[in-house]
């Protein structure tokens, strides 16, 4: 029998059964308040996991070219954080209504492509088995929390919680280059690791 990852359906379930609610067979029309609420919990919870910037949803010194006209760094809907990596590290630069602000010119205008760490939001679908069961745990302790607001339940669930993270932790640390500082073309920058 194969293990399939965590679904999004089999997330709010474990939301639900974790609050005393009945699962649901689908999130799509349930006619349940209760899905609604797991669902959105299961949502902001991800991105607040997913804000940290795992190596799952980081890329590292990424190129953006200015626009030709304006000179703007337009940033894509999915980023969560930007900062410069090493071949921008004298920039200071913020994101600003999903685009690239310059702080030392106090302008969105860029005269030269800037190479940014990147993080960025992915659906849970998209999210690795690992990532999904934490994410799954903590939005049930939140659910919950938010709820009944039950201490035995609550400290049951923390235990499962913090096992997870560690998984999720220990994952990070497998994907990330081995030693204190990682090779980025030829320059030396320090190894970055979940905010």
């Amino acid at each position: 029998m194969a293990l399939a990852p965590l679904t999004e359906l089999d997330a709010v379930n474990m939301i639900l059964r974790n609050d005393g609610e009945a699962p649901v067979d689908s999130l799509a029309d349930s006619g349940f308040s209760e899905v609604a609420d797991a669902q959105a919990v299961l949502v902001n919870i991800s991105a607040e996991e997913q804000t940290r910037g795992w190596a799952y949803n980081t890329d590292y010194e990424v190129r953006l070219v200015p626009d030709a006209i304006s000179g703007h760094v337009t940033l894509s809907d999915d980023v969560l954080w930007v900062r410069p990596a090493a071949w921008s590290l004298g920039m200071d630069v913020i994101e600003r209504g999903r685009k690239l602000y310059n702080l030392r010119t106090n302008s969105y205008v860029f005269t030269e492509p800037v190479t940014l760490d990147i993080c960025r939001f992915y659906p849970f679908d998209a999210l690795p088995a690992y990532a999904r069961v934490h994410i799954a745990i903590r939005a049930a302790r939140r659910y919950q929390a938010q709820g009944t607001g039950s201490p035995r339940q609550d400290s049951f669930t923390l235990e499962h919680e913090l096992k997870a993270e560690a998984n999720c932790l220990k994952a990070d640390q497998r994907a990330r280059r081995r030693g204190n500082f990682r090779r980025g073309r030829g320059l030396m920058a320090i190894q970055r690791s979940p905010m």
